[in-house]
């Protein structure tokens, strides 16, 4: 099994009671012999396909989203789910949500801008598919109703929460 890894940002000092790498593993083993492995966004796959991004929030985020209203969410870890079908593929998606300065266009840029991330790309998935396997694990819920999904109907959202189990 392979998988696209590619750090942005990690800040050790926030206090974490298990550490990313575990989580990072648990994606791993979810993606299976679909993902590849890269070190960098540049590396990553143009292919289409589904990514995941474990996002680390080291203090509360107030959100105020247009089409969900108002919402705080916690400090912790989050994965979002995502699908990369345009041009550029997963490395352009994924670049894109990596950087801090852009504007503002889907749910996640909320969190992408100040958060430490991490991408994972798994090349032919669908991002329902990795949702309803996370949510199928312990550890896993749903973070905000309608995140990232306003036009999905099969998932209540492609944020979810991280606990340690």
């Amino acid at each position: 099994m392979v998988l696209s890894e590619w750090k942005l940002s990690f800040t050790p000092s926030a206090p974490d009671p298990r550490p990313c790498s575990e989580v990072a593993e648990n994606l791993r083993a979810l993606a299976g012999h679909r993902a590849c492995d890269a070190n960098s966004a540049a590396a990553l796959p143009a292919k289409p396909g589904a990514y995941l991004l474990l996002v680390r929030l080291t203090k509360p985020l107030p959100l105020r989203l247009s089409t969900l209203g108002a919402a705080v969410l916690p400090a912790g870890r989050y994965v979002y789910a995502g699908n990369a079908r345009g041009p550029g593929g997963i490395r352009a998606r994924v670049a894109r949500h990596l950087r801090h300065s852009k504007r503002q266009h889907w749910h996640i840029d909320h969190l992408t801008e100040v958060a430490d991330c991490w991408a994972f790309a798994v090349p032919g998935g669908r991002e329902c598919d990795l949702v309803q396997s996370l949510l199928a694990q312990p550890g896993y819920e749903v973070a905000i109703t309608g995140f990232g999904s306003s036009d999905c109907r099969r998932c209540a959202s492609h944020l979810l929460t991280e606990h340690p189990a």
